[in-house]
């Protein structure tokens, strides 16, 4: 199924996304999504004095030094000051930048292909996760990072007739949203059938 769905959250701001599949459960329909533009993260270089060591981190061994050269999620206003450079090194690149609903960011315009040199691994909680590097730029002695998630973001909404779809949260319904995961997964499993 093909289609876009635009989702709204409490600022007002949009998300449009394509529905790859909708399914009806227990009288709802709900939609898998994926945003129609590109998103991207913006994380900034680290620095040993940036890094504060938590007890985990010394029952670990590690040290500030073990940090040097890792990114990590701006300070909101340090990265809400560096957007306007963000923005014009990805113009550079026919990208345009976009803050849409949900705190995400995302880029309209053609993405450059992936090149492996261009790849970095970052972890995230327990997975690690590939990302393609689109630019990198400097705010005030920061060194920023413009990334692009090689795996596509996906997500649930429920779509209430007369009504604007809504986003479908894990911590909403985390029963739920189980089950619609496996639904999800069964119905892909009959389809390479």
């Amino acid at each position: 199924m093909t289609g876009t769905l635009v989702l709204r959250d409490e600022q007002n701001r949009t998300l449009t996304c394509e529905i790859l599949k909708q399914l009806e459960f227990e009288g709802q329909t709900y939609a898998l999504l994926t945003p129609v533009d590109e998103c991207i993260e913006i994380l900034v270089w680290g620095e040993d004095d940036e890094v504060t060591l938590d007890a985990d981190d010394f029952q670990k061994g590690l040290t500030a030094e073990d940090y040097e050269g890792m990114l990590f999620e701006p300070d909101p206003d340090e990265l809400l000051e560096a957007l306007p450079t963000a923005r014009a090194v990805l113009s550079e690149q026919n990208l345009h930048l976009e803050l849409t609903a949900f705190d995400l960011m995302t880029v309209k315009g053609e993405v450059p292909e992936v090149d492996e040199d261009d790849i970095v691994e970052i972890a995230k909680e327990e997975d690690v996760e590939e990302y393609q590097i689109l630019s990198t730029f400097y705010h005030e002695e920061d060194q920023y990072a413009v990334l692009r998630p090689l795996d596509p973001l996906l997500f649930f909404a429920v779509e209430v007739p007369g009504q604007e779809a809504r986003l479908l949260l894990p911590e909403d319904n985390s029963e739920l949203f189980y089950q619609l995961q496996s639904l999800i997964a069964a119905d892909e499993g009959e389809d390479e059938a």
